[in-house]
């Protein structure tokens, strides 16, 4: 039995005792009880204590949506029903000094709480001031368009379609969106969303971002790789561009970093947000099995609760979330609509976590750390967070990506429990002791410091950044990771010996992959394989396209066996991604086949828009079927530092590092992984007559170093 104890991390409001029919008497600090209904035996046991946190809101800020939302569930309203809404958010009554500080100084630094409005309005009210206006050489006015960054794809497409439903318009029109595989904008979009990569990526076409008047870099408190290089781009682009307008917007307090980047003469403006009071639960002991946890706490909310109330779930990944949809509830009880949420899910069915459930059914959305922040979920009333998150950390000595489940700070378990108070009051449900949560860094590590850099160091390059190790970054990375990736990229070939870009760096730059894919699709002209490489590239953008149902495991692994091929899992995919193009992509054929249909709809699409790219690059469509020699040569064009060979006792070592690992007879791999031994991801069968052949160079001298030991 799982005994949770009711103290609050602080906040708003006093200590309170906790009931599940509390929400229904409203308050921000007063104390209430009442009595558990005992539907059936207790599985987990609470302590009737807690603290809330949070504001009282109103009714009207229950259909707000001061995040992203889609269109799904939305009933038609007038303008002037919308109009109401939006004044009714807190971010209305803070306009004119807002747009009055914007309009005096270049760079603005808003902090907008939960629930504040900050990142469907403040564009708005940018446009509708408009703030994006400007004189043309000619001296006729203009207007600029107006650029959102979101760390995340789901929440840059959501809040598009929720601005452009306030605005009585369409996706695509007056307000747009662009992540990567997927743009929905027109020449009238003036207010377009879009992930901070995207953003980079223009500015390698457009150094100076000519066409925007306003960049708003939104959700800075998340430190992503990206948008910590954008801080220094749009910093460095606004000195020689005094009539660009930058707004950094964060949801946590912690503003002293951005404040000092930028000079120390910005004052940050705070916007206060609207949350419902939050009950803070903790467990007495700490949890060993918090998936086990996560599935009693929802069984027990479910059977227990209040009849109306969908629950959020924190997750660490895919697996997890996949395993949980297997969930079933008694008969007699109401059904439970679970929906997962996570970064690899196609758009159009993380849409379906937006969407109402049906009468007499509980949603439960089961997610990554996606939900954290910028999306808004109606009707959450509960949200059961373990308190971890899975983390890649790159380690740049040995060249391995460490994947481990690690903690969340305080910032990100604060900003998971607020998504109980939205809407109205709720509880969130922390399934680790309080003393855990006092001992959890205050913030998140910048990703800067703990990513694979080539990528970002690539781009900075075709931005014609000349000193890498001098760049002017917010939280500068180790030296000794600029330093690795700028190896890595040398040993591609992507940059000269004087650290310059190559011709060949040049074009892999122009690819919204990493350098080595972007490499192994520029030599498909050597090896006459686009097609297969193209959907390889594809295959791999995608997080998993087979299926492996907890309660029908034995038969998706039947099923998968048809695509198994010995020469490894590339030729798997290929073999299973024609099978499903010959069913032409059926959603019946996918699911009889146990192969994930929404995600071979993002690599259908993906694939077409890395087709075009390659057009316009001169690659010729080729094709190397049914041969499999040529695009595994092409693939070690690409991954040649990947490659593990067989020793004696039956194990592998990498050859780069001589790092022992363990898996099937593979000796080229996409990825090495730590967990808790070292792994190998997406191998296939190499030749090792093939190494100098296809990578003289790398191998010639590989062979003189070790010959010199």
């Amino acid at each position: 039995m799982m005994m949770m104890t009711g103290r609050g991390d602080g906040g708003s409001g006093g200590g309170g005792e906790l009931a599940h029919k509390r929400a229904k008497h409203g308050g921000s600090g007063g104390r209430h009880t009442a009595k558990t209904k005992e539907k059936v035996k207790k599985v987990v046991e609470f302590k009737d204590k807690g603290t809330k946190t949070g504001n009282r809101g109103s009714d009207a800020d229950k259909g707000s949506g001061s995040s992203g939302n889609s269109d799904a569930g939305k009933k038609e309203m007038s303008a002037e029903e919308i109009g109401k809404l939006r004044e009714d958010l807190p971010i209305f009554n803070a306009r004119p000094s807002l747009m009055k500080m914007i309009k005096q100084q270049q760079f603005n630094i808003v902090i907008g709480e939960t629930g504040s409005g900050k990142t469907t309005q403040l564009p708005q009210y940018l446009y509708e001031d408009q703030i994006n206006a400007y004189k043309d050489k000619h001296g006729k006015r203009r207007y600029g368009a107006i650029a959102i960054t979101q760390p995340r794809r789901v929440a840059a497409i959501t809040v598009a379609q929720r601005v452009a439903w306030e605005r009585s318009s369409k996706v695509g029109k007056l307000v747009g969106y662009s992540v990567r595989f997927d743009e929905l904008t027109s020449p009238s979009t003036r207010i377009k969303y879009m992930t901070d990569g995207m953003l980079l990526r223009e500015a390698m076409s457009d150094r100076h971002l000519e066409q925007y008047s306003v960049i708003v870099l939104d959700e800075a408190h998340e430190r992503t790789v990206h948008t910590d290089v954008l801080f220094a781009l749009v910093k460095d682009i606004a000195q020689k561009r005094q009539d660009l307008k930058v707004v950094v917007m964060s949801a946590t307090l912690q503003a002293d970093t951005f404040v000092n980047y930028f000079g120390g003469q910005v004052q940050p403006f705070h916007v206060a947000g609207r949350t419902y009071p939050v009950e803070v639960m903790y467990t007495r002991e700490p949890v060993e099995d918090y998936i086990q946890a996560a599935l009693i706490t929802i069984t027990q909310l479910h059977q227990e609760g209040d009849e109306e109330g969908d629950i959020l779930v924190f997750l660490t990944g895919l697996n997890l979330s996949s395993a949980c949809c297997t969930m079933h509830m008694p008969e007699s009880l109401q059904q439970l609509m679970v929906c997962p949420m996570y970064g690899a899910l196609a758009p159009q069915e993380q849409l379906r976590a937006f969407a109402p459930a049906p009468p007499n059914t509980r949603k439960v959305i089961l997610a990554t750390n996606i939900a954290e922040t910028s999306i808004t979920i109606h009707g959450i009333k509960y949200v059961v967070d373990p308190g971890l998150v899975k983390q890649r950390v790159f380690n740049a000595r040995t060249g391995m990506d460490v994947l481990s489940v690690v903690p969340v700070s305080k910032a990100q378990a604060r900003q998971r429990c607020g998504r109980a108070g939205r809407h109205t009051s709720g509880t969130c449900y922390r399934l680790y002791c309080e003393r855990t949560f006092l001992d959890l860094p205050t913030d998140t590590e910048p990703e800067i410091l703990r990513c694979n850099l080539s990528s970002v160091v690539l781009q900075l390059l075709a931005l014609n950044v000349e000193d890498i190790l001098g760049f002017d970054f917010i939280t500068p990375p180790p030296e000794s990771a600029l330093i690795a990736a700028l190896e890595t990229l040398h040993a591609l070939q992507a940059i000269s010996d004087a650290g310059k870009l190559t011709k060949l760096g040049k074009k892999m730059a122009q690819f919204p992959v990493e350098p080595k894919l972007a490499r192994t699709l520029l030599f498909t002209n050597k090896f006459m394989c686009l097609n297969e490489i193209l959907s390889l590239v594809s295959l791999l953008a995608v997080e998993n396209i087979f299926v492996t149902p907890h309660r029908a495991k034995a038969k998706a692994e039947a099923k998968k066996r048809l695509f198994l091929s010995s020469e490894g899992d590339h030729a798997t995919l290929l073999k299973a991604f024609t099978a499903c193009k010959k069913a032409k992509f059926s959603g019946s054929w996918c699911f009889d086949h146990f192969i994930n249909s929404r995600a071979m709809r993002t690599v259908v699409d993906t694939r077409k828009q890395l087709k075009d790219l390659c057009v316009r690059l001169n690659l010729e469509d080729t094709s190397c079927a049914p041969d499999t020699v040529a695009y595994r040569k092409c693939l070690l064009a690409g991954f040649f530092q990947n490659i593990a060979l067989l020793q004696p006792d039956q194990s592998y070592k990498v050859v780069k590092t001589n790092q022992e690992t363990h898996i099937p007879s593979c000796i080229l791999f996409n990825e090495l992984v730590l967990t808790n031994r070292r792994y190998m991801r997406n191998c296939c069968i190499i030749d090792p007559s093939w190494l100098v052949e296809v990578a003289p160079n790398f191998f010639s001298r590989q062979q003189e170093d070790q010959g010199q030991h």
